[in-house]
């Protein structure tokens, strides 16, 4: 993987991981489907004049919308109105780089190395701890409908794989099209209060959705479709391990939030696992080395005896 993906793949978890720290702010002033309504609103708004849609199909844009905007958030939301705490969501939600890779190899028949199947391991493992940290409820009806949203977001992966040199820019901008109708819907019958609670937006509010707006959807959404596109779904979905991390910390240093030791534990197994996925070749060939040099070792005393 070359040194421009890897840090491709870090902005979008930094950018997405602070975003929970953001919405968190949003979701105590605005429904949360609303919400989602409002991010897709206003990337459609003030970028879909001057975006042609050009070559994209249809048939790519709707289920990119509707897996990646209305599954994914459909199901995490809900699990969020039936009680699973947003830290246990947060992490639950990543487990679409197991789902991604394992749909990968399915359908696209991508390769994943043994090493990197060992890493992800460590950094599922990670989540785990991170999840199990938080002492806050976790139904299991809430967690099934995380483990869809999360289902949701690795098939649009798979799309977004499929699509291959669509521009990633005009998918992030025409999804909306196809997000906001259902989530509009979703919010009539789910939630109530949406006009007073859109015309009484605080300053801090209106800043909270332009974040989750233009850099969590706009550039969040974009770099991620290029990275799924570039180096394939199984590589890069396993950055998203990185989210929780990030949101675990940003809440720390910005709500002064406290770290528990299984947080601090996970943090840095999911750290270690995401740098065994993404240094795999070059770990493989370590352990190649490491293997030949006793063999050659061998040969070398073998032949000085005779």
């Amino acid at each position: 993987m070359k040194p421009g993906h890897i840090a491709l793949g870090l902005a979008i978890a930094i950018v997405w991981g602070f975003n929970f720290v953001v919405a968190d702010a949003a979701v105590g002033h605005l429904p949360p489907f609303l919400l989602v309504v409002l991010r897709y609103a206003v990337v459609a708004l003030l970028f879909l004049p001057f975006t042609r849609r050009g070559g994209l199909p249809w048939r790519y844009i709707i289920p990119v919308g509707l897996l990646y905007g209305v599954v994914q958030f459909s199901g995490l939301f809900l699990g969020l109105r039936l009680g699973v705490s947003a830290g246990v969501a947060a992490t639950l939600i990543q487990s679409q780089a197991a789902i991604t890779i394992v749909l990968a190899r399915l359908v696209l028949k991508e390769k994943f190395t043994a090493v990197q199947w060992a890493g992800l391991t460590v950094g599922a493992a990670g989540l785990v701890l991170i999840a199990a940290s938080g002492g806050a409820s976790a139904p299991l009806l809430g967690v099934l409908c995380v483990l869809i949203g999360a289902g949701g977001w690795a098939a649009s992966n798979i799309v977004l794989k499929r699509a291959k040199n669509v521009s990633a820019w005009t998918m992030t901008v025409w999804q909306s099209v196809a997000v906001i109708p259902p989530m509009l819907l979703l919010s009539g019958v789910f939630e109530t209060g949406q006009v007073p609670a859109v015309t009484g937006m605080a300053p801090l509010t209106i800043l909270a959705v332009l974040y989750i707006a233009l850099v969590a959807t706009g550039f969040g959404n974009y770099a991620w479709y290029r990275l799924m596109q570039q180096v394939g779904p199984a590589k890069g979905a396993p950055f998203s391990l990185l989210i929780p991390v990030v949101g675990i910390v940003s809440g720390w240093l910005v709500l002064g939030e406290r770290l528990t030791g299984p947080q601090i534990l996970g943090v840095v197994f999911t750290l270690a696992g995401l740098a065994v996925i993404i240094f795999a070749p070059q770990l493989i060939g370590v352990l190649r080395r490491l293997i030949r040099r006793p063999a050659v070792s061998a040969e070398s005393t073998e032949s000085t005896s005779a």
